[in-house]
């Protein structure tokens, strides 16, 4: 039996914006040890996610985790009254597979075309990794 308490929508949102800053660095974490197994470094992948022109990694890095924050809050919500681990491991990497998709077809082309650099598969894992983390982080969380 799942003793798993139901959020109000407040606290999943409040859960899922930590969750997600969480993920959010997850993610980084796999994009700056995969951009260095490519000879890059940490401040060149930080700063494509600038957004505009700029191409500061503090901003890059903030801008990021500022988007994952809020993301986060979204799927917490959208997942608040999912029960069982499998099923919010499997919300979070459908989560994540939606947010590759938004981001390969809208962002990237239109907005943060410097994300183009990243190679397509390790941006994947990384979108899947956060979701995954998502759902694993919202379990713990409500399970509390």
């Amino acid at each position: 039996m799942d003793t798993r308490k139901t959020l109000t929508p407040g606290d999943a949102a409040v859960d899922g914006l930590m969750h997600g800053l969480l993920a959010g660095l997850l993610m980084l974490a796999y994009l700056v040890a995969t951009g260095w197994l490519q000879s890059r470094n940490f401040t060149e992948i930080l700063g494509l996610f600038a957004p505009g022109t700029g191409t500061s990694p503090l901003y890059g890095g903030l801008a990021h985790l500022a988007v994952s924050s809020i993301y986060g809050a979204g799927f917490a919500l959208a997942a608040r009254r999912l029960r069982g681990r499998v099923w919010l491991w499997a919300a979070g990497l459908a989560y994540g597979l939606l947010l590759i998709g938004v981001a390969n077809i809208v962002l990237i082309p239109g907005f943060a075309a410097t994300l183009s650099s990243l190679d397509r598969a390790h941006l994947t894992a990384a979108h899947l990794l956060y979701g995954f983390a998502l759902g694993g982080l919202a379990y713990r969380g409500a399970a509390s």
